[in-house]
């Protein structure tokens, strides 16, 4: 069972940070009435309150809580769940610590001891945001760096005899079939029925288990399997359920069959090729801030399919669950991938565990979503680094270990320098000639250089995109009018649709995000990329998406491809160790001027 506590509670900005030291987490010091506290939506951004929109710092919020009596209490474990809070979060329960986690974009939660039954509990929670080099993201991200507890919190009860993991893998077999294998872990053995059962509801399979062993697995072979696809997202429902007397939790789940695999260049869906024709989306609306309403989640998602997109980029981090739900139910491939972004102290013990935490927890939560087909470690990561490159390489293999099922990859910035992706199951570049720098005709050429580097991949065009502010429209085409939006990105996808070897691609950006690096007066605090505004009005680009998608330019193959990429080999890591040390400086100047974390509140 589990139940919201999410909505009014009390909260508080500390920017002299004091508020550990004075004891803010005691139960005299938080309660209703106590001064300095006021109301505190949760979950929600501070920054969404005009007063702290600037505001980068810690924050506290406390609120009451009576456990759930669904059972006896002997027989129950209570856990407190924090589905996201950005960054670092300390958690006090009735004034003592529970617990505390590291990162903005995953769940966590702490065992609440038996003695919180019968009475009203006092939850207390501390929240900071601040960027550091040993963080993840770092110090400069182009993105907003909202802080809070930014989505729900639950409290779970939980018999202490349940499933405590359930992985669900599917492949195709000969004739139409599919296996559907089920791996569970207990910490307590109990007999349970298990069933599998189609849309309406009809058996397709069924039986049960009287192991004494605490861990196995189910293998269920599904005749004529109607597999999982953008086309058609159909889902079964698994069901786990301990017999009568047990006193054992049940375990639900829904399951698409499908397979996801790289073939040499040919990326293959349920064992036919495909083309990822995306789009990448933050976790940000106005005036929600990150703290979005599911409903709007799943508006985002059918918007997105109904333009004709068959794939969704999650950028740079994982998002709410409930975006996954939709996806899985509307049928949209998701390209997922933790925030390991830019300049980052990749030698620190610290932020290489931190990254691997974050690894380990996306999959875990995500395992079991058949939308999922990539799980990516890196975004324009500087792999010329000899501390990031073994550490793009460390993740993806433990991603693979974690979950051989799907695919393991980072995103790069570099074209031809990069020898990283070698060891990526899916090359994946984010490319912006023809905005940033040089001019867009050089994208084929450019794109047939950089595939020299690993010939033998699929390879999918990561980001690319030109801004354009909304109601901006100049018969001219000049940069930031959405005329000029509409022809970068018709060029560009006409080409990758002409481009066999290019697997897929995702246009950067559905949305235009808050940015504080971006403040030209086009932009003025937002990344003005997306083919919709930050309120959702659609530029001329999403308005004519559904010709645009599917436009297709062939373009002459470059000849000499693999010596003339040789030649600039050296060129373009010279113009990355000379740009970036000045771009990364003038971006951090930037973050620092923007947030306050003194008291000017």
């Amino acid at each position: 069972m589990k139940i919201s506590i999410g909505g009014m509670w009390r909260g508080r900005p500390d920017p002299s940070r004091i508020g550990e030291k004075e004891g803010w987490f005691a139960e005299e010091n938080s309660g209703a009435g106590v001064p300095g506290w006021s109301a505190a939506k949760v979950p929600s951004c501070w920054n969404c309150d005009p007063k702290l929109e600037r505001y980068e710092g810690t924050f506290w919020y406390a609120t009451d809580f009576s456990a759930p009596e669904d059972r006896p209490a002997r027989e129950t474990e209570i856990y407190i769940r924090f589905l996201a809070a950005n960054y670092l979060c300390r958690v006090w329960l009735n004034g003592a610590p529970l617990g505390e986690h590291e990162g903005g974009f995953l769940p966590f939660e702490f065992k609440a001891p038996p003695e919180c039954f019968g009475r009203v509990n006092r939850l207390v929670a501390m929240v900071e945001n601040f960027r550091s080099p040993r963080r993840i993201p770092g110090e400069v991200f182009d993105w907003f760096n909202y802080g809070g507890i930014v989505r729900d919190v639950e409290i779970h009860t939980r018999s202490p005899r349940r499933f405590d993991a359930v992985r669900i893998t599917t492949e195709l077999s000969a004739g139409g079939g599919a296996v559907a294998r089920i791996e569970y872990s207990r910490k307590f053995a109990f007999p349970f029925d298990w069933r599998l059962t189609d849309a309406d509801g009809a058996v397709v399979a069924s039986g049960s288990v009287e192991s004494a062993s605490p861990v196995g697995s189910i293998r269920i072979s599904v005749e004529n399997a109607r597999l999982w696809s953008p086309d058609d997202p159909h889902l079964y429902a698994l069901d786990l359920t301990p017999r009568e007397g047990s006193d054992a939790d049940p375990f639900s789940a829904r399951v698409g069959i499908r397979e996801i695999k790289a073939d040499g260049a040919k990326l293959l869906l349920n064992g036919k090729q495909i083309k990822l024709r995306g789009v990448s989306l933050h976790e940000e609306q106005v005036p929600h801030g990150r703290s979005m309403p599911p409903e709007r989640r799943r508006r985002d998602v059918r918007d997105i399919k109904a333009l004709g997109f068959n794939a969704l980029r999650t950028a740079h981090y994982t998002h709410d669950e409930a975006l996954l739900d939709a996806a899985d139910e509307e049928g949209l491939l998701v390209f997922e991938e933790i925030p390991v972004y830019w300049d980052l102290d990749y030698a620190s013990e610290k932020l290489r565990g931190t990254a691997a935490k974050m690894t380990r927890d996306m999959i875990s939560r995500d395992f079991n979503h058949p939308c999922v087909i990539l799980w990516s470690v890196g975004n324009e990561v500087p792999v010329e680094n000899p501390r990031c490159d073994s550490l793009m390489r460390e993740l993806m293999e433990l991603a693979r270990a974690l979950d051989p099922t799907r695919l393991a990859s980072y995103v790069s910035c570099r074209f031809i320098s990069d020898t990283t992706r070698r060891a990526s199951d899916v090359c994946c570049v984010n490319c912006y000639v023809g905005w940033y720098y040089g001019e867009k005709k050089s994208l084929a050429p450019l794109l047939e250089m950089t595939r020299t580097t690993a010939p033998d991949k699929p390879w999918i065009v990561t980001e690319f995109g030109a801004c354009a502010k909304f109601g901006f429209r100049n018969a001219a085409n000049v940069k930031f009018s959405e005329e000029f939006q509409r022809d970068f990105l018709s060029h560009y996808i006409a080409v990758l649709n002409g481009m066999d070897w290019i697997s897929g691609w995702f246009i950067w950006i559905y949305r235009d995000f808050k940015s504080p690096i971006r403040l030209n007066k086009y932009q003025k605090g937002f990344n003005r990329k997306g083919i919709v505004s930050e309120v959702n009005e659609k530029k001329i680009s999403a308005e004519e998406m559904s010709k645009i998608i599917r436009a297709e330019k062939k373009t002459r193959p470059l000849s000499g491809a693999g010596w003339k990429a040789g030649l600039c080999v050296a060129l373009e890591k010279a113009a990355f160790g000379i740009a970036m040390p000045f771009i990364s400086k003038s971006q951090r100047d930037q973050y620092n001027k923007y947030y306050r974390r003194d008291a000017e509140l």
